[in-house]
Protein backbone atom coordinates (compact mmCIF):
# COMPACT_ATOMS: atom_id res chain seq x y z
CA UNK A 1 0.00 0.00 0.00
CA UNK A 2 2.88 2.41 0.91
CA UNK A 3 3.44 3.20 -3.43
CA UNK A 4 0.62 5.06 -3.24
CA UNK A 5 1.39 6.96 -0.13
CA UNK A 6 1.99 11.07 0.76
CA UNK A 7 5.00 12.37 2.75
CA UNK A 8 4.40 15.14 4.85
CA UNK A 9 5.68 15.86 8.03
CA UNK A 10 3.62 13.12 10.49
CA UNK A 11 5.51 10.27 11.56
CA UNK A 12 4.19 7.97 9.07
CA UNK A 13 3.39 7.87 5.53
CA UNK A 14 -0.64 8.71 4.28
CA UNK A 15 -2.29 6.98 2.07
CA UNK A 16 -5.17 8.15 0.05
CA UNK A 17 -8.61 6.38 0.67
CA UNK A 18 -11.77 6.27 1.09
CA UNK A 19 -12.92 3.55 3.02
CA UNK A 20 -16.07 3.21 5.16
CA UNK A 21 -16.20 3.41 8.86
CA UNK A 22 -18.60 3.88 12.14
CA UNK A 23 -17.43 6.12 15.22
CA UNK A 24 -18.70 6.06 18.48
CA UNK A 25 -17.24 8.35 21.34
CA UNK A 26 -15.98 6.66 24.37
CA UNK A 27 -16.56 7.76 27.68
CA UNK A 28 -13.08 8.28 29.22
CA UNK A 29 -13.94 8.32 33.22
CA UNK A 30 -15.93 4.73 32.69
CA UNK A 31 -14.12 3.26 29.53
CA UNK A 32 -17.41 2.47 27.59
CA UNK A 33 -19.34 3.81 24.88
CA UNK A 34 -21.19 6.65 24.91
CA UNK A 35 -24.83 6.26 24.63
CA UNK A 36 -25.35 8.14 21.35
CA UNK A 37 -25.65 7.08 17.58
CA UNK A 38 -22.47 5.84 15.85
CA UNK A 39 -21.33 8.60 13.26
CA UNK A 40 -21.14 6.67 9.36
CA UNK A 41 -17.97 8.37 7.93
CA UNK A 42 -15.35 7.40 5.32
CA UNK A 43 -11.38 8.24 5.37
CA UNK A 44 -9.96 10.40 3.44
CA UNK A 45 -6.66 9.35 4.29
CA UNK A 46 -5.04 6.14 6.43
CA UNK A 47 -1.87 5.34 8.04
CA UNK A 48 -0.07 2.88 10.12
CA UNK A 49 -0.62 5.20 13.01
CA UNK A 50 -3.81 7.25 12.34
CA UNK A 51 -6.49 8.83 9.93
CA UNK A 52 -8.24 11.25 8.73
CA UNK A 53 -11.83 11.54 8.42
CA UNK A 54 -14.63 13.82 6.98
CA UNK A 55 -17.34 14.26 9.98
CA UNK A 56 -20.64 16.04 9.63
CA UNK A 57 -20.58 17.53 13.71
CA UNK A 58 -17.64 18.39 15.35
CA UNK A 59 -16.12 15.98 18.01
CA UNK A 60 -14.11 17.41 21.04
CA UNK A 61 -10.32 17.50 21.16
CA UNK A 62 -8.98 14.63 22.87
CA UNK A 63 -11.89 12.27 22.40
CA UNK A 64 -11.72 8.78 22.46
CA UNK A 65 -13.45 7.23 20.04
CA UNK A 66 -14.32 2.89 19.26
CA UNK A 67 -13.79 2.49 15.52
CA UNK A 68 -14.79 0.06 12.84
CA UNK A 69 -13.63 0.70 9.41
CA UNK A 70 -14.36 -1.25 6.44
CA UNK A 71 -11.45 -1.47 4.07
CA UNK A 72 -12.11 -1.54 0.02
CA UNK A 73 -10.35 -4.36 -1.58
CA UNK A 74 -11.35 -6.92 0.24
CA UNK A 75 -8.79 -5.89 2.67
CA UNK A 76 -10.77 -6.87 5.88
CA UNK A 77 -12.94 -5.19 8.44
CA UNK A 78 -10.84 -4.10 11.65
CA UNK A 79 -11.56 -2.74 15.35
CA UNK A 80 -9.50 0.32 16.28
CA UNK A 81 -9.86 2.58 18.98
CA UNK A 82 -8.46 6.67 18.46
CA UNK A 83 -8.75 9.90 19.92
CA UNK A 84 -9.36 13.03 18.03
CA UNK A 85 -5.92 15.42 17.53
CA UNK A 86 -7.62 17.49 15.42
CA UNK A 87 -10.66 19.02 13.89
CA UNK A 88 -10.65 21.61 10.83
CA UNK A 89 -14.04 23.06 9.64
CA UNK A 90 -14.34 22.57 6.25
CA UNK A 91 -15.35 25.89 4.24
CA UNK A 92 -14.66 25.36 0.87
CA UNK A 93 -17.81 26.00 -1.25
CA UNK A 94 -17.21 23.42 -3.82
CA UNK A 95 -16.50 20.94 -1.18
CA UNK A 96 -18.72 18.82 1.05
CA UNK A 97 -19.85 20.74 4.43
CA UNK A 98 -18.29 19.67 7.25
CA UNK A 99 -15.06 18.84 9.47
CA UNK A 100 -12.02 16.82 9.09
CA UNK A 101 -10.89 15.49 11.88
CA UNK A 102 -7.67 13.70 12.53
CA UNK A 103 -7.77 10.50 14.48
CA UNK A 104 -4.16 9.08 16.29
CA UNK A 105 -4.86 5.14 16.57
CA UNK A 106 -4.17 3.84 19.51
CA UNK A 107 -1.52 0.97 20.54
CA UNK A 108 -4.14 -0.96 22.47
CA UNK A 109 -6.70 -1.57 19.51
CA UNK A 110 -8.24 -4.72 19.15
CA UNK A 111 -7.12 -5.13 15.59
CA UNK A 112 -3.96 -2.73 15.88
CA UNK A 113 -1.61 -5.57 14.92
CA UNK A 114 -3.16 -6.76 11.64
CA UNK A 115 -3.79 -2.97 10.62
CA UNK A 116 -0.03 -2.71 10.94
CA UNK A 117 0.11 -5.52 8.85
CA UNK A 118 -1.18 -3.29 6.08
CA UNK A 119 1.66 -1.17 5.67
Amino acid sequence: MSNTSIRDNRRYPRVLREDSLSLTPIDPTRGSLVRTPAIYSSTVDISVGGMQVHITDPLPIRQLVDIWIVMADDLGTFHLKGKINRIVELDDPDEPEGFLAGIELLDDSPDMRTWRELF
